[in-house]
């Protein structure tokens, strides 16, 4: 490794980066769980670098909107689509 004078980085730069990259690892892996449905425990040892990240805009099961009509469905799903806008411009 160069020396910090040399144009390379120190050990504690390496450091920093690596546990910066774990941290954004352990949110990727946090977020797709909880987009495929899985709870999970939020930790108090790692702060996401999203804000929003807790109010994922997530589908239901089918089941439940057997019984709504084709509007009641329709405005559920305009609903649905600003919740995940407003969501997505907040990333």
């Amino acid at each position: 490794m160069k020396s910090f004078f040399d144009g390379g980085i120190t050990k504690n730069q390496v450091s920093c980066l690596y546990e910066n990259i774990i941290k954004n690892k352990n949110f990727e892996m946090e977020f797709q769980a909880k987009i495929h449905g899985i709870e999970v425990k939020e930790s108090s040892n790692h702060s996401s670098p999203v804000q929003n990240s807790n109010q994922v805009p997530m589908f239901r099961d089918p089941s439940t909107y057997e019984g709504m009509s084709q509007t009641e469905k329709e405005n559920l799903t305009k609903q649905m689509m600003g919740k995940h806008k407003d969501w997505n411009k907040n990333r």
